[in-house]
C-alpha cells in the first residue's frame, strides 16, 4: 500500500471520525437540552390544566353573593324552636355558577340543605347519600362552622360512587328569627364532562383516574409507584409524536386522590432533531470539502515533493555514483530533507575516499601501538607477530640483524613466554567470545618486568595477543597502597594519642592541687594538637600535608570548649586561608598556636573581660612563613622577659621556634602579640625526628 492510498485513507477515516464524534456530543448535549425543555413544557402544561380545574371556584362563591341578593335565593324559616334555609334558587343560577350542588349546612351533625341540578338535561337532582354521610361525619372540613374554621376550603372529594369537585365557605347572616351560621357549599361532578371542559378551555388532551380505580390503564400504573406529594408531576414520553405528563391530585383531607394525565406533542423534540439533523449534514458537508481539499493539498505541498525524493534515491543506489543530488526546492522541512540527503550523500563520497587512507593510517597505527602483538591460532602456533618499534614479522623471522641487542632479547623472551602461557587463553576466548587477560613477569638484566597480556578474538580459529609492559603502573598502585598504609599508621597513632589524652583528663579528675589539674589539662591540649594533626592526615587526599586553616580553626575549637570560654565574650579572628604545610612543619606550628592560644584564654582576658584573640599566617615570595598570634587582653607586665619565662608553655614555643629554624618577637601594643617567621622544613620520613622531639617536649611537664 503506498504512501498516497495509506493518507487518503488515514484521512478520510479522521473525518469519519470526527463526524461520529461531533453526532454522539451533539446526541448528548443538544438533545438532552431539547428533552429538558420538553419536559419543563409539559410540566407547566399539567400545572396550567390542574390550575384550571381548580380556578373556576375562586369566583363562585362571589357570584353566587351577588345572585342571592338580586334572587332571594335563600329564606330563613323557623319551625318551632328550629330555624333552617329555605333555598329557593333557579336552574340558570345553577348554569351560570357552573355546579350541580348547591348546599347549606348549620352544624357537622345536621344534613345539608340544597338544592342539585343536571346541567345537562335540566332535571333536579337529589343531595347523594354518600354525601350527607361525608358531610355529618363531624371531622370533615367541609361542614366545620365558622366558630371552628373561618376559611373557605377547596379540593376533591372522591366519594364511592363519584368523584366531586367542593368549595366550602363560611356564611354568617343576621334574620329576623336571629343570627344564622353555616357554611355554603358548592359542588361540581369531576366527570368526563368536566374533564372534557378543561381539555377544551386548556387546549390539552386531558385524562383522569382514581388510584382507587381497580382498572387503571397500564401507564397511569407505572408512574403511580413515582408520584408522590413531594414530586407531584411526572413527564414520560409517549412515543416519538407526543408526550405525557402526569400530576397527583389530592383531595380535601390532603391524601393522593386522583392522576391527571395531559397529552402533548412533541413539537420541541422533533424541532432538535430536525436541528441535530441539519446540523450534522452541514459538519459533514463541510467535512467532506475540508477532507477533499486536504488531501490535494498535502498530495501536492507533500507527497508529490516526497515520491520526488524517493525517485531521485533510488537512481543514486541504483548507479552507485554518490556524485549525484537530490533536488531541493522551497524552504521548509523537505528541502530541509533534500539538503540534509545531499550532506549525507557529500559525507559518503568523502568516507569512500577517505576509506583508502584510513586502511593505510590504521596500520600505522598498529605498528604506533606501544605493545607487542602476536596472532596465534586455536593450536598454539604465532601466526604473526609485531615487536615494538618493529613492523609485523612472522614467527619464523625473529632475528634481524639491525635491532639493537635489548629489544631483541627481550622480543624473543617475549615470544617465548607468550607461546607457553597464551594457549588457555585464547581458546577460552575463542570458547566464550570474551577478552582474556593474564600477567606474567620476566626480568631483564637482574631487573624485575610485569607485563599484562589482552587476548581478543580477531578470526574464526585465531586470536590477537597484545603484551603490555605494566611495571609502571604496578608502581603507582604500590605507592597507592603504601599511602593507604601511611594514613593507617596516621590514623593508629591518632587514636593511640586520643587514649593519652584520656588518660591524663581521667587523672586530672582525680588530683586535688589545681595547679596539677591545670598541668594535665595542658598536657592534654597538646597531645591533642597532635593527635588532630594526624586525624587530618588521615582524612586528607595527601597524607603529607596539612590544610593549616581548617587544622587551626578545629585546634581552637577544641580550646575554647576546653576553657569553657564563650565567643561573644572573646572573639577568635582567623587569617590563614590558602596555607598548606608538610606534618613536620604543622605539628610545631600546631603546638605553638596551641600554647599561644591557651595563655590568652588563660590570663589576657580576667574577670569576664571582653576582647579578641587573632590567629594569622601569610608566606611572602621568598618562601618564608610569617605566624601572628595577638590579642587585646590586659598584656604583659613591663618587666616580663619572655626568654627568661620559668613557664613550661613559652619554653615550648622557643624550643618549637628554634626546631623550625626560625625567629620570635613579642610586641605589646594594645594587648600582646608574638610574630613568628620560618621557612618550612623538609619532609621527613614518618616516625622521625619531629615528631619524637615534639612529643617529648610537650609531655615534658606542666606550666
Amino acid at each position: 500500500m503506498t504512501l498516497r492510498v495509506k493518507l487518503v485513507m488515514l484521512t478520510c477515516l479522521m473525518f469519519a471520525a470526527a463526524c461520529a464524534m461531533m453526532f454522539m456530543v451533539s446526541q448528548t448535549i443538544l438533545m438532552t437540552r431539547f428533552e429538558e425543555l420538553e419536559e419543563k413544557d409539559t410540566t407547566r402544561n399539567v400545572q396550567r390544566a390542574v390550575s384550571a380545574l381548580y380556578g373556576d371556584f375562586s369566583t363562585v362563591s362571589i357570584e353566587f353573593s351577588s345572585l342571592m341578593l338580586e334572587r332571594e335565593a335563600f329564606a330563613m324559616v323557623q319551625d318551632g324552636e328550629e330555624m333552617y334555609m329555605k333555598m329557593v334558587v333557579s336552574q340558570p343560577t345553577f348554569d351560570t355558577l357552573g355546579v350541580n350542588y348547591i348546599l347549606f349546612v348549620t352544624s357537622p351533625r345536621t344534613p345539608p340543605q340544597g338544592m342539585g341540578f343536571d346541567l345537562e338535561t335540566g332535571e333536579a337532582l337529589p343531595i347523594p347519600a354518600t354525601l350527607v354521610r361525608e358531610l355529618t361525619t363531624g371531622d370533615c372540613p367541609l361542614s366545620q362552622p365558622p366558630a371552628v374554621s373561618d376559611s373557605s376550603v377547596t379540593g376533591i372529594l372522591a366519594l364511592q360512587d363519584n368523584t366531586l369537585l367542593v368549595q366550602s365557605y363560611p356564611l354568617v347572616a343576621d334574620t329576623d328569627f336571629g343570627p344564622l351560621e353555616g357554611r355554603v357549599l358548592f359542588v361540581r361532578f369531576l366527570d368526563d364532562t368536566e374533564i372534557a371542559r378543561l381539555a377544551e378551555q386548556t387546549h390539552l388532551s386531558l385524562s383522569l383516574t382514581r388510584l382507587d380505580n381497580p382498572d387503571m390503564p397500564g401507564d397511569f400504573r407505572e408512574v403511580e409507584a413515582v408520584l408522590s406529594v413531594e414530586a407531584p408531576t411526572v413527564v414520560s414520553p409517549l412515543n416519538s409524536d407526543s408526550a405525557a405528563g402526569y400530576g397527583l391530585l389530592t383531595d380535601i383531607y390532603g391524601d393522593p386522590a386522583l392522576i391527571m394525565k395531559a397529552e402533548v406533542p412533541r413539537d420541541i423534540y422533533r424541532e432538535g432533531q430536525t436541528t441535530v439533523i441539519w446540523l450534522m449534514v452541514f459538519l459533514m458537508t463541510v467535512s467532506v470539502v475540508f477532507a477533499l481539499v486536504t488531501i490535494l493539498l498535502i498530495n501536492r505541498l507533500l507527497l508529490a515533493r516526497l515520491f520526488t525524493v524517493s525517485s531521485s534515491i533510488s537512481k543514486i543506489r541504483g548507479s552507485g555514483d554518490l556524485s549525484k543530488r537530490v533536488p531541493e526546492h522551497g524552504k521548509d522541512e523537505l528541502s530541509d530533507l533534500g539538503a540534509n540527503i545531499n550532506g549525507m550523500l557529500s559525507s559518503l563520497q568523502q568516507s569512500q575516499r577517505e576509506f583508502l587512507q584510513s586502511e593505510a593510517q590504521n596500520t600505522a597505527l598498529v605498528n604506533a601501538i606501544p605493545d607487542t602483538m602476536f596472532r596465534m591460532n586455536k593450536n598454539g602456533v604465532l601466526l604473526d607477530a609485531k615487536a615494538i618499534g618493529r613492523g609485523n614479522k612472522k614467527p619464523g623471522l625473529r632475528r634481524h640483524s639491525h635491532v639493537d641487542r635489548k629489544p631483541s632479547i627481550e622480543y624473543e623472551m617475549l615470544s617465548i613466554e607468550v607461546e607457553q602461557r597464551g594457549l588457555p587463553h585464547v581458546l577460552r576466548a575463542l570458547e566464550t567470545g570474551e577478552t582474556q587477560v593474564f600477567e606474567f613477569p620476566l626480568t631483564f638484566d637482574h631487573t624485575a618486568t610485569n607485563y599484562e597480556a589482552r587476548v581478543a578474538i580477531s578470526g574464526r580459529d585465531e586470536a590477537l595477543i597484545m603484551v603490555r609492559n605494566i611495571t609502571e603502573r604496578r608502581e603507582v598502585e604500590d605507592a597507592r597502597k603504601k599511602e593507604v598504609l601511611l594514613k593507617e599508621i596516621h590514623h593508629r597513632v591518632k587514636n593511640n594519642l586520643q587514649v593519652i589524652s584520656s588518660l591524663l583528663y581521667l587523672q586530672s579528675k582525680r588530683v586535688d592541687d589545681q595547679r596539677l589539674m591545670e598541668m594535665f589539662n595542658e598536657s592534654s591540649n597538646r597531645i591533642k594538637s597532635m593527635s588532630l594533626i594526624h586525624q587530618k592526615l588521615y582524612q586528607s587526599q595527601n597524607a603529607a600535608t596539612v590544610d593549616f586553616a581548617e587544622y587551626i580553626r578545629d585546634l581552637t575549637d577544641a580550646l575554647f570548649t576546653s576553657y569553657g570560654v564563650r565567643r561573644d565574650m572573646v572573639r577568635l579572628t582567623q587569617q590563614i586561608d590558602g596555607i598548606i604545610l608538610n606534618v613536620d612543619t604543622a605539628i610545631p606550628c600546631g603546638l605553638i598556636v596551641n600554647e599561644l592560644v591557651s595563655n590568652s584564654l588563660k590570663y589576657a582576658f580576667p574577670d569576664g573581660k571582653q576582647g579578641q584573640i587573632v590567629v594569622t599566617m601569610r608566606k611572602d615570595g621568598g618562601g618564608r612563613f610569617t605566624l601572628v598570634v595577638s590579642d587585646t587582653g590586659i598584656g604583659l607586665p613591663r618587666d616580663f622577659d619572655h626568654r627568661e619565662s620559668p613557664s613550661l608553655g613559652l619554653k615550648l614555643v622557643h624550643s618549637l621556634v628554634e626546631q623550625l629554624g626560625g625567629t620570635i618577637e613579642v610586641y605589646r601594643q594594645g594587648g600582646t602579640e608574638f610574630r613568628i617567621t620560618f621557612r618550612e622544613i623538609k619532609q621527613q620520613p614518618p616516625g622521625g625526628n619531629g615528631d619524637a622531639v615534639v612529643a617529648s617536649q610537650a609531655a615534658a611537664g606542666g606550666r
